[in-house]
């Protein structure tokens, strides 16, 4: 693909999200080769000329709604990372919890005043279900989990022990979805380096972008409490997180349970992994991707 088409295909898919994207984020984003910045900035002037695609204040889209709808939403976006800059402490002083990761629409930058702000956590070694309890009761006991609060809740869906860090399994044919969310995780806690680890377990996600994954680290101000992290990981044992997971998976919604029956990678609830996404949008997005990037390789790109 040329230049301009790779800005497409990207702009295409970031439209599926109604999300629009800086020059910046499109250095970061851009499927294909890595390119210049000047080089990219000169395409994006290219196309907008030609009125295949939208900008406004230095942001560019396929629709000039979804800049609209960016700079209308910017509050709900400041608003989650306050959020979860307040949480923080607590997942760092959790000595189950390796690394963690905003994902997402928090991490894609698309908040909406109706979003979740979604995590990734990577749990110590058979602690999954260990390291789940000590952190969903906190957000439990402050209220500000999905359905207990209409601004920001904090989505605690995803965990994976530290040995279980490729995603593979959980890919899905043309899973262009999967790979950006790989790419655009937000790294916010990561003393040992895991992401680099994660990098290096998910080359198939390379494959579907055709360039190497982008690695974004915000690392934390605040360092935990040694004295809070060594007094809760004195007690919890093997027998201890077999326990737990057996009494989380009875507590389990039905909803989370039925979907788990049904298969698939939506809702994955196992000893090591789990995964909490009811609403699975990833073929939906696939097809509409594949569909876009149809249009543009027949050359009809003059529309938006």
């Amino acid at each position: 693909m040329s230049i301009e088409r790779d800005i497409l295909a990207t702009l295409s898919f970031f439209g599926i999200l109604k999300q629009p994207l800086t020059l910046v984020e499109m250095v970061r984003y851009k499927h294909g080769k890595k390119e210049e910045l000047y080089l990219i900035k000169k395409a994006l002037e290219s196309l907008v000329r030609k009125g295949i695609i939208f900008e406004r204040e230095g942001v560019y889209a396929r629709k000039m709604e979804y800049i609209e709808r960016r700079i209308r939403h910017d509050q709900a976006r400041n608003a989650a990372w306050k959020r979860i800059t307040s949480f923080l402490p607590t997942l760092r002083a959790n000595p189950f919890v390796k690394a963690v990761a905003i994902a997402n629409s928090c991490a894609f930058d698309s908040m909406s005043t109706k979003s979740d702000a979604d995590f990734f956590i990577v749990t110590q070694k058979n602690r999954t279900w260990t390291a789940r309890l000590c952190a969903a009761l906190p957000a439990k006991i402050k209220k500000i989990r999905p359905g207990e609060t209409d601004v920001a809740p904090l989505c605690l869906s995803f965990f994976v022990d530290e040995c279980g860090l490729g995603m593979e399994s959980y890919v899905i044919e043309d899973d262009i979805y999967f790979a950006h969310w790989a790419d655009s995780l937000v790294w916010v806690h990561d003393p040992e380096h895991i992401r680099f680890e994660f990098i290096k377990e998910n080359e198939w996600a390379s494959s579907l972008l055709r360039r190497p994954l982008n690695i974004t680290y915000l690392p934390s101000v605040k360092t935990a409490s040694g004295l809070i992290r060594k007094t809760l990981g004195m007690a919890p044992s093997d027998d201890i997180e077999k326990y737990l997971f057996e009494k989380q998976m009875v507590r389990m919604p039905q909803i989370l349970r039925d979907a788990k029956n049904r298969g698939g990678t939506g809702v994955v609830l196992e000893k090591t992994v789990i995964k909490t996404h009811l609403e699975d949008k990833r073929v939906r997005i696939s097809q509409q991707y594949e569909d876009e990037i149809s249009k543009i390789q027949t050359g009809d790109l003059a529309y938006g």
